[in-house]
């Protein structure tokens, strides 16, 4: 009984740690998938944010996305450090193209890609939260070769639950000590009164 009990508190305490640490929503096409994600997923004001876009080809033949927009909510602004991790894994500056709220990648030069079936890319960036609180959604959307749009929601709060509720890895870290903890416990059926009578 003890054991089993254990074991519900610990999972009951790692759960946090994979629920608050990030939100991603996906759309799909007829050639591709589009997913965004922001993490943190809540936020104190004026901090900063790490949104990806991972496009992700789902047909059965080569294909090329050509242009992705962006449009930020008022108040949020692109702080930069844009990033495109290619087929291969590799990355490559990839700075967009600002028009007010407006982000727009083309995919020319350096980040021109064939994707194959089944394989993706990811374009990673940041920006910086407003100074107010609030619930704030972004659009995105792969404009060429097809149309596909998704978004991100973000909760911008001056009590955020943010820190050490944003770092998965070490949730799995702490769930599997206290998991083994739990293991090791003698199985019993002592009750507390046979306990205090000792």
């Amino acid at each position: 009984m003890y054991k089993t009990l254990w074991i519900t508190i610990c999972a009951l305490m790692v759960l946090p740690f994979f629920v608050l640490s990030a939100k991603a929503d996906t759309a799909t096409g007829t050639t591709f998938s589009v997913t965004k994600a922001v993490a943190p997923s809540t936020a104190a004001p004026s901090s900063t944010l790490a949104y990806s876009i991972t496009i992700r080809n789902i047909s059965s033949t080569n294909a090329a996305p050509q242009v992705v927009t962006d449009t930020l909510p008022a108040g949020f602004s692109y702080s930069g450090n844009a990033r495109l991790t290619t087929v291969s894994g590799s990355q490559v500056t990839f700075t967009p193209q600002t028009s007010g709220q407006t982000l727009t990648w083309t995919f020319d030069g350096d980040a021109l890609q064939s994707v194959p079936p089944n394989q993706q890319i990811v374009i990673s960036y940041q920006v910086t939260a407003p100074s107010s609180n609030g619930q704030f959604t972004n659009q995105v959307c792969l404009t060429q070769p097809e149309n596909v749009c998704t978004q991100a929601t973000v909760t911008i709060t001056t009590t955020p639950n943010t820190g050490l509720l944003d770092n998965v890895f070490l949730g799995i870290i702490i769930g599997g000590i206290l998991l083994f903890i739990a293991s090791r416990m003698p199985h019993t059926k002592e009750t507390f009164e046979e306990k205090l009578l000792k």
